[in-house]
């Protein structure tokens, strides 16, 4: 899909430099150079590129006297160029352009200099040894000292009847030197004029219906992302609006100085609005913190490049911003690219958008580093389409993220009252069960062994649960974790209720109630409960509890196994402060071993065998945090003898605990 873009974006950049790239004189020939122009009655030149020779100041200033003396006369050549254009060379140029009037009345002619604003430039008109000043300007020259009011350089001449002569210009620049010549008839240039200012407004009138609507916008969705696109579009518009000169004629035409350097921060300030969008777009701050680093370098490394002017001079500070510029601008394409792959259509535009600024960015820089022959018209013309293209794109971004949103926030809020409801069911069940133990527990005041054993044996399930509900309601994220705990509570709670009704059931009755019978049970299921009840217990009691994964499904009753394994690992834990319990399963012919390692303090032979009587504690419990009934090994052994099945407790003395309980594997 991206490829597909790209390609359309180039097409659409060859489609915009051919489009625009119409040159005002399509006869020009510049294989036969510094011809003389000619000039003919109410006959409009157009463009006057090719007869234009050049000569490069390389150390002092030149006056006009210094160029006409012998010396410097034959030191002009062509131009190699479509126009005028010597990279960025700070010292002056001087440009000379032969003319003859074959007509035999004067001609009013302008010569249009296809430029906003130069720190210098003089034309002189010079005939027959008479010079006459068309032109003199420097950086104290406001906007209403031009002899012709409009964005671009002009210089009125009249020329006499069969008269010849040479123009020369003389210029500096501080940033690009390109200059585009062309020779106007007063009717031919109002037709340009007029031509050229309904295509530039049309320009600006849609940039400006862009930063309106993003700030209509912003009255209906309390969004930072509105504001953000008003202050990126409205960098563009200004750049644009400096760029074809209206800027110096409306905004600041007593400004001269601040004119001729103002490209550089109002440049520098589009790749900065651009990543302060870009954070605001992605919520990089919270969500990218290392690409919003990035960003936030973008924005530091443009006014680093503004400030250097001071130092290094604006001539090599633009130089070095226009490649800065195409960087920041392939940053926020690979940004754009990932953000696609993370979020998919959302950021669709804004990744398209930036393609196709991409691609007239990197004409540009062309232009300004290798010296492209691409005139100046050209290049503003396809840079002015593509940073319109990338506001609307932009534009489209920000509303299609905020209708996103809008739908995440419906999905979201959907969400959490699903999990308020699943709470709230998962609170009822857990009454209800509270509710059974506390009846069990008050029967077992009476002396029932029975209950004694089976309260001993639910707390910890109960405890577990509570903590699990506690630590759900706790979470950030709605929903999180709640499978896991719902799949552990239905399979405790199924167990839990069942061992409490046939206890209760016996306790009134007096008769015993049956036994469990086996089933195939998969141990995964087993070890998961396990872990689901002991998880918060371990972590209270800062012990590394892991359960090592196990496949094999074996033959049990399972709530007596679980008991068993229960008290196992509730000991484990509650003796082993700050240690390490491990649960697993080994293999043994046809029976399975499953297994609770600690690593606590070990008990001797004589105090292992104490230990499995009722009502005794082992010697490490007379820490006065560890609590106990001391009845849970007496509840293993009754169990294991109920059903048939084999345990065993090996310790030794400062070698942690092992205890075991054989089962046997299902289908053998």
């Amino acid at each position: 899909m991206l490829n597909r873009i790209h390609t359309l974006i180039a097409a659409l950049t060859i489609f915009q430099v051919g489009f625009f790239a119409t040159p005002l004189n399509a006869s020009a020939d510049l294989d036969t150079p510094n011809q003389t122009i000619l000039i003919e009655a109410d006959t409009p030149s157009g463009s006057i590129d090719k007869f234009v020779t050049y000569y490069l100041e390389e150390d002092a200033p030149l006056s006009l006297d210094d160029i006409l003396s012998p010396a410097y006369r034959d030191r002009f050549q062509p131009i190699q160029t479509s126009a005028a254009d010597f990279g960025y060379y700070e010292k002056g140029m001087w440009l000379k352009i032969p003319v003859r009037n074959v007509a035999a009345t004067s001609q009013e002619r302008l010569l249009v200099l296809h430029t906003n604003f130069m720190p210098e430039m003089d034309v002189y008109w010079v005939s027959g040894g008479q010079v006459e000043t068309l032109l003199e300007q420097d950086v104290h020259t406001t906007f209403s000292d031009r002899p012709i009011a409009y964005h671009h350089v002009v210089a009125p001449i009249t020329i006499e009847g069969l008269q010849n002569g040479e123009i020369y210009i003389r210029y500096t620049s501080e940033g690009n030197t390109v200059l585009p010549l062309s020779l106007e008839t007063p009717l031919s240039f109002a037709s340009m004029t007029n031509y050229r200012v309904t295509v530039d407004f049309v320009f600006y009138g849609v940039m400006a219906m862009f930063i309106s609507a993003s700030l209509i916008g912003r009255l209906f969705w309390a969004n930072p992302t509105f504001i953000a696109y008003s202050m990126y579009a409205g960098a563009v518009l200004l750049y644009l609006f400096q760029r074809d000169g209206y800027a110096f004629q409306y905004l600041w035409p007593d400004a001269p100085a601040w004119n001729t350097f103002s490209s550089l921060p109002i440049g520098a300030a589009l790749p900065a609005f651009a990543a302060l969008f870009t954070r605001v777009y992605l919520n990089t701050k919270k969500i990218h913190p290392a690409i919003d680093k990035i960003l936030l370098a973008v924005v530091l490394t443009q006014t680093g490049i503004v400030l250097s002017a001071y130092v290094i001079g604006p001539s090599a500070a633009k130089k070095i911003a226009v490649l800065a510029t195409t960087a920041s601008i392939l940053v926020f394409v690979i940004i754009g690219v990932a953000a696609y792959r993370k979020y998919g259509r959302r950021t669709l535009f804004f990744v398209t958008g930036w393609l196709g600024i991409l691609c007239a960015s990197l004409i540009m820089t062309f232009v300004h580093w290798a010296n492209m022959d691409i005139s100046r018209a050209q290049s503003l013309d396809v840079m002015r389409v593509a940073m319109v293209f990338d506001a609307l794109m932009m534009g489209l971004a920000s509303v299609f993220i905020i209708v996103d949103l809008q739908r995440d926030k419906e999905k979201l809020s959907q969400e959490r009252i699903a999990v308020l409801n699943s709470n709230l069911h998962l609170h009822s069940r857990l009454s209800r069960l509270e509710q059974k133990y506390h009846l069990a527990q008050t029967l077992a005041e009476t002396n029932s062994q029975i209950l004694v054993d089976t309260t001993h044996d639910l707390r910890q399930p109960l405890y577990a649960l509570r903590a699990a509900m506690s630590e759900l309601l706790s979470q950030k994220s709605p929903g999180e974790g709640v499978a896991e705990i719902e799949q552990s509570f239905s399979y405790i709670e199924e167990l839990v209720e069942a061992a409490l009704e046939r206890a209760i059931e016996e306790d009134e009755t007096g008769r015993a109630m049956q036994n469990d019978q086996p089933e195939a049970t998969d141990i995964k299921k087993l070890f998961g409960a396990l872990a689901t009840m002991f998880e918060a217990d371990a972590r209270q009691q800062s012990v590394d509890l892991r359960v090592i994964p196990a496949s094999k499904t074996v033959n049990i009753c399972l709530f007596p196994v679980l008991r068993i394994m229960t008290n196992f690992v509730s000991n484990a834990i509650r003796y082993n402060p700050g240690g390490r319990v491990l649960i697993g399963a080994r293999q043994k012919g046809k029976h399975v071993a499953l297994e609770v390692h600690d690593t606590g303090h070990g008990m001797s032979a004589d105090e292992l065998a104490a230990v499995k009587r009722r009502h005794v504690r082992g010697q490490a419990a007379g820490n006065e945090e560890t609590n106990g009934s001391g009845v849970g090994l007496s509840i293993v052994a009754k169990l294991a003898k109920e059903h048939n099945l084999e345990w065993t407790l090996e310790s030794r003395k400062g070698h942690g605990t092992t205890a075991k309980l054989i089962v046997r594997i299902a289908n053998d």
